[in-house]
């Protein structure tokens, strides 16, 4: 029960949790992925299209076409489990981050809203409200 009226006797925190976006996506052969219809430790250079909702992804992967030959194929749904770096070699790592409320009971009107990554307490969400404008001009 909420009640609009009622003092704040405590801080007061509101955490909501979503899935941060993994790093080099649209970038060609940035990845490899197994496909999980292929048995064994077989990966293929990718390209992740899109990072979904669910946690899952879209890429195209260079899949072999004859001896010497590769041919785009689109996999729609792909879990994060069968993409790796194609230069370290390791997973993928989708970041976990949240948004924090915090209302401090000593000074409710200093409330303050932060962005936490992966478990560390994070930036203030208007460090993310900006616009790069060119240089001014010399002289």
């Amino acid at each position: 029960l909420v009640y609009p009226k009622a003092k704040l006797t405590k801080d007061f925190k509101w955490r909501m949790p979503f899935r941060g976006l993994i790093q080099g996506i649209h970038v060609p052969d940035y990845f490899e992925v197994r496909p999980e219809h292929l048995l064994g430790e077989f990966w293929f250079p990718a390209t992740v299209n899109l990072q979904r909702t669910d946690g899952t992804f879209q890429v195209t992967v260079k899949m072999p076409d004859g001896p010497g030959k590769f041919r785009a194929t689109d996999f729609p749904i792909v879990r994060a489990g069968n993409i790796r770096d194609a230069r370290l070699k390791l997973p993928v790592k989708v970041p976990s981050c949240a948004l924090v409320l915090s209302v401090p009971v000593a000074n409710p009107l200093h409330a303050t809203l932060n962005v936490a990554r992966d478990g560390i307490a994070g930036e203030l969400i208007t460090h993310f409200f900006n616009r790069l404008t060119p240089s001014p001009p010399n002289g």
